[in-house]
């Protein structure tokens, strides 16, 4: 995604500081005791940061994908959340977790950061092979909208890619008229007011056909 777009990819490595320790973080804290047994428990994060950055690092020099760490301690969800307004979009797997907590897809934290993220939130697989089909949800609400909107604007390169737009509707409900709009809503475009009693002038007239040169549509 990073190569495709010529974005830098930037790597967030958090360490729970407002969490109690479970049985999960116990293991792991185990684990890097019986690899390194002079090492102090509290130094462990910094070890599971150093050791995940470098393979991050490599992982994205072998796949040529510009790069950066950022680390990070205190409650995730909250350091995620405030990092969300200044990211174009986040890319993680849906079951990032940072609790022992029953698996379940998505995850609690993933659900928390996709109601309060100020940026789109891709959830991504563990094998991916790339992109074939888009396949858009849309709910008549305006956050839907802006969603589809906004996804094509952040990945133009994907515009040339099969789009179906899903809709789930009650028995017996109708697809409402602004639906007739969504295959606009796949592209750039422009709503220009006009009132009916008043006359468009030349000028105005240009400017509009110069605008919509390559798409128009009279409402």
């Amino acid at each position: 995604m990073s190569n495709l777009t010529h974005s830098r990819l930037t790597g967030l490595f958090i360490a729970d500081t407002e969490s109690v320790p479970d049985g999960k973080t116990a293991a792991l804290h185990a684990a890097v005791a019986a690899e390194y047994s002079d090492t102090a428990p509290a130094a462990y994060d910094a070890i599971y940061t150093e050791k995940n950055g470098i393979a991050f690092k490599e992982a994205c020099t072998s796949r040529e994908a510009n790069c950066e760490l950022i680390t990070r301690q205190g409650a995730p969800e909250e350091e995620v959340v405030h990092l969300s307004r200044f990211a174009d979009m986040i890319i993680t797997d849906a079951d990032i977790s940072f609790t022992n907590e029953p698996t379940v897809l998505p995850s609690k934290f993933m659900r928390d950061i996709m109601e309060q993220a100020e940026c789109p939130v891709i959830t991504a697989p563990f094998h991916f092979e790339g992109v074939n089909e888009l396949v858009f949800c849309y709910d008549g609400t305006p956050s839907s909208m802006y969603a589809i909107r906004q996804f094509t604007y952040l990945l133009p390169e994907l515009k040339d890619m099969d789009a179906t737009v899903v809709m789930v509707l009650s028995p017996g409900e109708r697809p409402g008229a602004d639906t007739a709009y969504l295959d606009a809503g796949c592209i750039p475009t422009i709503l220009i007011i006009i009132s009916t009693h008043c006359r468009m002038s030349a000028r105005g007239a240009a400017c509009w056909t110069t605008c919509c040169r390559n798409r128009a549509r009279l409402l």
